[in-house]
């Protein structure tokens, strides 16, 4: 046997010192007992370290040591500690350490205190004297420790000195998509201390037991990847199996499928055989599958198809996976179906159609991956039961009358069962002889009534800018999307300071096109206004106070303002704001204006004081069917860069496909690059395009390598419509060969970054090999378009139609040989060959930044504390849309993919942070301008905070302190100021008293969740002070809604208040209106009691704060 001294004198000291340890640990009552390190937010804003004991234990003398990881006494050194003296455990045995967000804390500490790891907690018997920051590392009065990361490698010195023999926790043990929702946690709770091997990764318990009743824990498909998995729908065997971790063993399991909005499209109940679905037969296109744990029976309603996910609920418990499967349901076998997806023929999901106007008729577009299966238009009614069909790509929905309307693509072999297509029958049965498949989405159509007078004939005002000093400008809209407007038919009018007759006119000329703007700037502006001007003008000349107006022959048509009303020096009231100092933009849905301000009035979006950036061009709802519209269509780009030995395919998208198009590729003589020679495909091509058919044709091209050195070369390919009607954007492609016998030298990615005074890339065309770690996403499906980041600089890779077999991940360490080019003003490798090197590398830290420049670009940055400029351009539009936000300094471009949990779900409405990739869209030299961000997942998004509250004015402190309700969403904090000279209050919703009658500013400060932005709300309240010189005794009577008595009370007589009406709070005052005790609120039937050892002798009143304003006094006498 091995005795202790022969162990090396390192091991003996650790094994003494842990001996000594364990013996220690042997009496203890307290013991680390959850720690959560990562929540998936820039900074952690959810991090806790529970202690557990015995209830109620006074922790005096005990304190919580957080250790920096090192690889020695020297380099791991304490970098927070919290003395627990004075403090106890609640009455189940819990302490809890957390940040604000997390409810229930006894100890707050800031975000992001918690390091990731590889870190440890250790608990102490001490005092905060012994451990300031930067302590080295002790083990003398230790008592328990963890240690923990995130994907980090092991510290063995961390384990040998606190928890020698076990294991260091990793909270992404199960992906770090995961690691922000899970943590680690006893199982019992309590000691042994030093079990890390007794902790399991589970759903965060913070403040209460870790033995859950119910864990949707975490699931996997079987053959699966990365929380992803492929199943095909037309096979019989379709039934994908699942894993799922939970520990809540006695509870069942079962799973729930919904779509990508988080609806129920079926349910799986626990304790039916294997954990699986078949999901032979199923539609094609993703969903989600969620692991569901529940106790009892599920509620019926809650799981019907539709219902949301997150609802449903059961007699017992519910609790939901961490994070669902998303599962690509494919067609696998020949001859296929595929009802792909279907919009109009401009790529919208919904039409709006008027009765009796042409818009009536819809052009449809649709996509689908079985081009050679008929495909079919199928109308229904708002409840999905058959009404008409038809296989032209259009409907006239005039027939059918006022309504909503939906139109199903029905893709299908063989001959339609004719039992299931029928009028009034359920389109989701229609089927097929050989196949048949609905498309995944549905087109909205909504045919309205509309009053024809005016309606997309006249002008309106669209735009309104009262900016700083002579910036002001009007813009008109033509809402025809056939007609032009003959502009000598309209005059401006505009009447100062409440004035009847015009102070300036202004007649205008020319023709104005369908849907075009019109408009006029004030000749004082500023030149960023001016530019965007059709005509200067002295009728701009007005402020938020004046009225204008817009006439047609001397008919006013729309107005701005009431003629002959003077509103007074704050201006017309437009929303919450008035017209002094904004910008207003009519809304879509206005298609005409009207003589009637309180009409006009609420039709408006605002934006701030000098907001130039809607002027010069509108959007609005469609007004009528333009008839002289044509299928758009031409090649995607218009340079290409290929390299020898590669093939390319070359897309040539289209839009509006309202007839069919038949077209023509050849090349263009004369380039430097030979056909046959250089480059292969027959030229001339021919493609047709059908009528209805959205998705882009492609031809391939194979480039020759002839293994012959030699420079670039190039080819120029050009598009021509032979047969019907089309508009051409991009009619010519030029493809430049880079010869493969040249080098790739690797340089840091900041080498190629530098630019010229213009924007320009330095290093254009330079071929190189850059390395660097995978940050977002993969924006371009057909190829490749991700960002890298090494430690000098970022750059976008892309490459337009290869994917070079890989599949993007975040973490993966790759080398990227090609050349480096720009687009829009993005520095851009062209990708020639791409090598995988090493994955799971750590990301960098977002860079916290005010504003978007050259250094933001292809970096992983966090935009501090924005807020959206217009909320109604959160669209949710695939395959992504452009939203701008503003710092209050500045405008920027906010991307959002279809590809991230972002996409569909609300417009943040407040002030919030957004994390993301930081990019360029410049069309032209200089290329300075347009910068970007992209958010790669709703986590990139911090929890917005708006400031609001709600205060009655004037109040009269007859009624008491003056109440404030807190009407503030995602805060975690409030700051209130009451310009009375007095503290500010930190409470959530307050009652304050003023000092005397006036009237006051009061500001509500409220801070977001994560502590970095805050948003204010300002208001006025004027007090009251009334006469209270008199006082009387009250006795119940029948006029107000409270049981109360003895009155007067006293001695062993304990005064009581029932209240049948809830209680916003209350307060005791006495005879001189000094306040003896207070209360909050009393629900419904509540009770308030008075102890007369607790109130002196004589006059008091009771004064009772309700809701709505409304408030109640008794008077009581203590005897």
């Amino acid at each position: 046997m091995r005795s202790v001294s022969q162990l090396p004198l390192r091991s003996l000291l650790v094994l003494t010192a842990f001996l000594s340890l364990r013996l220690l640990s042997d009496a203890q009552g307290v013991f680390v007992n959850e720690v959560d390190c990562d929540s998936n937010t820039v900074p952690d804003s959810l991090e806790f370290v529970e202690l557990y004991g015995e209830p109620n234990m006074a922790l005096d003398g005990h304190i919580l040591v957080l250790y920096k990881g090192g690889g020695n006494t020297v380099t791991t050194n304490a970098y927070a500690a919290f003395d627990l003296d004075g403090m106890a455990t609640d009455t189940a045995g819990f302490f809890l350490l957390a940040n604000p967000a997390v409810p229930g804390a006894d100890v707050v500490f800031e975000p992001g205190l918690l390091r990731d790891g590889g870190d440890a907690v250790a608990l102490f018997l001490g005092d905060s004297a012994d451990f300031p920051e930067g302590t080295p590392l002790t083990t003398a009065g230790l008592l328990d420790a963890v240690v923990y990361g995130t994907g980090d490698q092991t510290n063995p010195f961390l384990i040998d000195s606190l928890t020698p023999g076990q294991p260091q926790l990793d909270e992404w043990l199960y992906g770090a998509q995961n690691g922000g929702s899970l943590s680690w946690s006893r199982l019992p709770d309590g000691g042994p201390a030093f079990a890390s091997d007794q902790m399991v990764l589970q759903q965060p318990t913070p403040g209460y037991t870790n033995l859950l009743e119910c864990d949707g824990g975490l699931i996997s498909a079987q053959g699966g990847e990365g929380g992803e998995a492929l199943v095909c729908v037309d096979l019989p065997g379709g039934f994908l199996p699942f894993t799922a971790q939970s520990n809540a063993l006695e509870s069942l399991y079962g799973l729930v499928i919904t779509d990508l909005q988080g609806d129920v499209l079926d349910v799986v109940p626990g304790g039916e055989g294997n954990l699986g679905y078949n999901f032979s037969g199923s539609p094609a296109g993703p969903c989600l599958v969620w692991g569901m744990s529940y106790d009892g029976d599920l509620d019926p309603a809650s799981i019907e198809v539709g219902a949301p996910y997150d609802s449903i609920s059961a007699s017992g418990c519910v609790a939901f996976s961490a994070q669902p499967v998303e599962v690509q349901r494919i067609f696998c076998l020949p001859p296929s179906c595929d009802g792909g997806s279907i919009t109009t023929a401009a790529g919208n999901d919904e039409a709006i159609g008027c009765l009796g106007f042409a818009n009536t008729l819809v052009h449809f577009g649709y996509t689908s991956e079985s081009p050679e299966a008929p495909y079919l238009f199928v109308v229904t009614d708002e409840n999905g039961e058959i009404v008409d069909s038809t296989s032209t790509a259009e409907y006239d929905f005039q027939s059918l009358g006022e309504g909503e309307y939906e139109v199903h693509g029905f893709s299908y072999l063989g001959g339609i069962d004719s039992l299931t297509f029928a009028a009034g029958l359920p389109v989701t049965a229609l089927t097929a002889d050989s196949c048949s498949a609905l498309s995944y989405n549905i087109l909205s159509v909504s045919i309205q009534p509309c009053d024809p007078t005016g309606l997309c004939t006249e002008l309106f005002f669209s735009e309104y800018v009262d900016g700083s000093s002579f910036s002001k400008g009007l813009e008109l809209y033509n809402p025809s999307a056939a007609s032009d407007v003959d502009l000598s038919e309209y005059t401006i009018k505009t009447y100062n300071n409440g004035s009847s007759v015009p102070n300036h006119e202004l007649d205008l000329s020319g023709t104005l096109g369908p849907g075009q703007v019109y408009t006029v700037v004030n000749p004082q502006a500023v030149p960023d206004l001016i530019s965007l001007a059709d005509v200067l003008a002295d009728v701009t000349l007005f402020n938020g106070n004046d009225a204008t107006t817009l006439e047609r022959n001397g008919v006013v048509v729309d107005v701005l303002g009431e003629v002959g009303v003077n509103p007074g020096s704050d201006g017309w009231p437009v929303n919450d704001i008035t017209m002094l100092h904004n910008t207003l933009v009519r809304v879509p849905e206005v298609t005409s204006g009207s003589a009637d301000w309180d009409e006009v009035d609420d039709q408006w979006m605002d934006y701030p004081e000098n907001t130039f950036e809607f002027f010069g061009e509108h959007d609005a709802l469609p007004c009528g069917l333009d008839t002289t519209s044509v299928p758009i269509i031409g090649f995607g780009v218009s340079e290409v860069l290929a390299f020898e030995g590669d093939v390319i395919a070359i897309e040539l998208p289209i839009a509006l496909p309202l007839n069919e198009v038949q077209v023509q590729v050849d090349v263009v003589p004369g380039g430097s690059a030979t056909p046959v020679a250089d480059f292969g495909t027959l030229f001339p091509l021919s493609l047709t395009f059908p009528q209805g058919w959205l998705s882009p044709q492609a031809i391939t091209v194979g480039i020759v390598d002839d293994f012959e050195p030699e420079g670039v070369e190039t080819f120029t390919l050009v598009l021509t419509v032979t047969s019907g009607d089309a508009e051409v954007t991009i009619d010519s492609l030029t493809v430049t060969i880079a010869p493969n016998d040249l080098g790739f030298p690797h340089y840091p990615i900041a080498d190629v970054r530098g630019i010229d005074g213009n924007g320009v890339l330095d290093s254009l065309l330079v071929p190189c090999e850059l390395r660097g770690v995978v940050h977002g996403f993969n924006t371009y499906p057909s190829g490749l378009r991700f960002t890298i980041i090494d430690p000098t600089s970022g750059i976008e890779v892309f490459s337009p139609v290869d994917n070079f077999n890989y599949l993007v991940e975040e973490g993966d360490s790759v080398r990227i040989r090609g050349t480096v080019q720009q687009f829009q003003g993005l520095a851009q490798i062209l990708v020639d060959t791409l090598i995988l090197a090493t994955q799971g590398e750590a990301l960098n830290t977002p860079e916290l930044v005010n504003s978007l420049t050259e250094e933001t670009e292809s970096a992983l940055i966090r935009l501090k504390c924005v807020e959206l400029v217009n909320p109604n351009a959160w669209t949710n539009q695939a395959p992504q849309f452009e939203v701008y936000v503003s710092t209050g300094a500045a405008l920027y471009l906010m991307v959002v993919d279809a590809d991230t949990d972002l996409f569909g779900t609300e417009p943040p409405i407040g002030i919030f942070g957004v994390t993301g990739i930081g990019g360029q869209r410049d069309v032209e030299a200089p290329f300075l301008d347009g910068y970007t961000i992209l958010p790669r997942s709703a986590d990139d998004i911090s929890e917005p905070v708006q400031a609001d509250f709600f205060v009655e004015d004037p109040w009269n402190t007859e009624n008491g302190p003056v109440p404030f309700e807190n009407l503030s969403t995602g805060a975690g904090g409030y700051f209130w100021t009451f310009g009375d000279g007095t503290q500010p209050d930190t409470t959530t919703s307050p009652l304050h008293e003023f000092p005397v009658d006036s009237t006051y500013t009061v500001v509500l400060t409220a801070q977001s969740q994560d502590g970095v932005c805050s948003d204010q709300s300002v208001q006025e309240v004027t007090v009251v002070f009334p006469d209270t010189s008199t006082i009387g005794i009250s006795t119940p009577t029948t006029d107000v809604p409270f049981r109360f008595g003895p009155n007067p009370f006293g001695g062993a007589a304990v005064f009581s208040l029932t209240s049948e009406v809830p209680l916003l709070g209350w307060q005791l005052l006495d005879g001189l209106g000094r306040q003896h005790q207070s209360g909050g609120r009393v629900p419904q039937d509540g009770r308030i009691v008075l102890d007369p050892a607790t109130v002196e002798t004589g006059w008091h009143t009771l004064r009772l704060i309700g809701e709505a304003g409304r408030s109640w006094s008794i008077n009581l006498i203590r005897r």
